[in-house]
């Protein structure tokens, strides 16, 4: 990775409940902090419920949550990937081009956008929806753990990378023979040499 973009802070909201406006009916009438969620930031309707045995939701949302901001941007050669730490269902748009949806409630959602940005000014509009999920519910949307909040409450960045560079990396171990197999994809030029460098701490314990 050559650089990181941290893009938290203030960001332009739109908040169409479960209405499902498309991408040219939005109007931002609204800011927000990010990272939060809608309901920390006191965003929506107030919630006057008060549950006996769950988390309550100060300002309970569900539905669609659109998050804009405009930055500037010094494009380079190679991959740049928008990186978003827990949040709900994504749907990402850069200069007003979908660059794609992802559903995972378990890892980031990272999205290839190197192609869509352009030197000068962007804007980056990021659609959160906690509604829809393929599963029923579990802890990411339980009221007894962490309620069904919107938002995005971890790191959102561009990471870009050069025009050739190592992706998916994992290690292996072969304990029988005190070994182990390291793999990844090499993104970009098809053909060259990698160079690993290996620090091991080993403690008395």
């Amino acid at each position: 990775m050559i650089s990181k973009t941290d893009l938290s802070g203030e960001w332009l909201l739109c908040l169409d409940g479960q209405a499902a406006l498309s991408h040219d009916q939005l109007e931002y009438n609204d800011s927000i902090i990010l990272p939060s969620t809608t309901s920390f930031s006191r965003k929506g309707a107030a919630n006057t419920a008060c549950e006996a045995g769950f988390l309550t939701d100060e300002y309970k949302f569900e539905g669609n949550a659109w998050f804009s901001k405009t930055f500037s941007f010094k494009k380079t050669p190679g991959s740049c990937r928008l990186f978003l730490e827990r949040t709900r269902i994504t749907t990402v748009y850069v200069n007003g081009k979908n660059a794609g949806s992802q559903d995972s409630l378990i890892a980031p959602h990272i999205y290839e956008v190197g192609d869509l940005l352009k030197d000068g000014e962007n804007t980056v509009e990021i659609h959160v929806s906690n509604i829809g999920y393929k599963t029923a519910g579990g802890h990411m949307t339980s009221q007894d753990t962490q309620t069904n909040w919107n938002g995005i409450v971890g790191e959102i960045s561009l990471r870009c990378f050069r025009e050739t560079y190592a992706s998916d990396l994992k290690v292996s171990s072969d304990i029988e023979n005190t070994a182990f197999r390291i793999s990844a994809d090499i993104c970009g030029q098809p053909e060259g040499s990698v160079s690993v460098r290996i620090e091991g701490i080993h403690g008395n314990d």
